[in-house]
């Protein structure tokens, strides 16, 4: 034990400094080991990060690696299902989804924002749960139970479908639409499902050329300077090769109900395709253009055979100083006459307004009508 003195004689000062030594020695000395056992810490601790990363990966990897065989059987799977059941968006939304999972639990690593042992469970289940639905999917698909889609795109060959509706339909509907038409869809399909309880499929097919693609035969200009290409008999060609892959990508029975319906020339094109074969259950011909030259000849030459036929008009549409235009009223009105006479199923419903008005609503009633059965 040091003793207190009064630092004044010469061995007082010297056992102060001694003291002083002494104690700085010590503070230094825990200073030092203080500083030693916090880098060992530190360590200990970035060696076992780093080892909990790598048991990660490893087992990361070794999941993966293990689910590969299972990964080939499930294609080999997918490769005896039939076309159908192969492109259910069910399937292809959950394929998406395991993907997302997969990139999502990646980046959680990289974050650091879980552990090891608690993103591995949660990918493994997550991938668990996905096989599961994608199972369920295939059956949801072969039991025919309703799938909804609305805007879902379509590519058959060189022309764009957009499908609306419910899959395993009773109704198939098919539309000739430009873009003006597309506008509306969403809106058409609404009303449409308003007005009847029916479950239909709607495919919404594009065409490039109006005029051309449409018309039944080569006409002069009715208005404007673009005359009338004639090619409707290889637009109902490419309709009559598309509607079987449509029937099995989205499981619609062979013997369904197809209606095929249109607005202004594509409710002509529809009247038309009906003259040609008895496949169309149903016409839904909205303000169709049945002043096109020879049209009321033709038909009389050629009947409709569709078991049921819409058509409209606006009540404005054949006051019009264009002359060719101008007997739309009274065609349509001998067409409505004619399907009667020949016991047709047939209505003619008049619109308030222009050619221009509701064409998507218009059009709506026209299917909805068709599908409900009403006389």
């Amino acid at each position: 034990m040091i003793k207190r003195n009064d630092g004044i004689s010469k061995d007082d000062i010297c056992q102060n400094q001694f003291t002083s030594y002494v104690v700085l020695a010590v503070k230094r000395k825990r200073q030092s080991y203080i500083k030693k056992k916090q880098r060992e810490h530190e360590k200990e601790t970035r060696t076992k990060k780093e080892a909990e990363q790598s048991e990660f990966r490893t087992a990361g990897y070794d999941m993966w690696s293990r689910m590969e065989p299972q990964n080939e059987k499930l294609m080999a799977a997918m490769q005896q299902l039939s076309l159908k059941e192969r492109f259910n968006p069910i399937l292809n939304i959950l394929i998406v989804t395991r993907g997302i999972i997969h990139v999502y639990t990646i980046t959680a690593r990289m974050l650091c924002r879980c552990n090891a042992s608690a993103a591995k469970n949660f990918r493994g289940s997550a991938s668990s749960a996905i096989l599961i639905l994608w199972c369920a999917g295939i059956i949801m698909q072969r039991k025919g139970i309703v799938i909804f889609m609305d805007n879902q795109l379509l590519q058959i060959q060189n022309r764009t479908c957009r499908i609306y509706g419910t899959a395993s339909a009773e109704y198939l509907l098919l539309q000739m639409v430009d873009e003006h038409d597309l506008a509306g869809m969403e809106r058409e399909v609404e009303a449409i499902r308003q007005q009847t309880a029916q479950p239909f499929l709607l495919a919404a097919v594009q065409v490039k050329n109006w005029n051309d693609d449409l018309s039944p035969w080569p006409a002069p200009p009715v208005w404007g300077k673009q005359d009338f290409g004639g090619r409707a008999g290889d637009t109902l060609a490419w309709l009559e090769q598309a509607v079987p892959g449509i029937r099995r990508q989205y499981s619609i029975k062979e013997d369904c109900k197809v209606v095929l319906g249109g607005y202004s020339l594509a409710g002509l094109f529809a009247l038309w395709a009906a003259t040609q074969n008895d496949a169309l259950y149903g016409v839904a011909a909205a303000s169709p253009s049945v002043w096109f030259p020879g049209w009321p000849e033709y038909e009389a030459a050629h009947p409709i055979q569709a078991q049921r036929v819409y058509l409209s008009l606006g009540d404005r549409e054949e006051h019009t100083k264009n002359q060719p235009m101008a007997a739309v009223g009274d065609n349509i009105r001998a067409l409505h006459t004619a399907l009667i006479r020949r016991g047709t199923a047939c209505t003619l419903e008049w619109n308030a307004g222009g050619h221009f008005k509701d064409a998507d609503l218009r059009t709506a009633r026209a299917f909805a009508w068709v599908m409900e059965g009403k006389q």
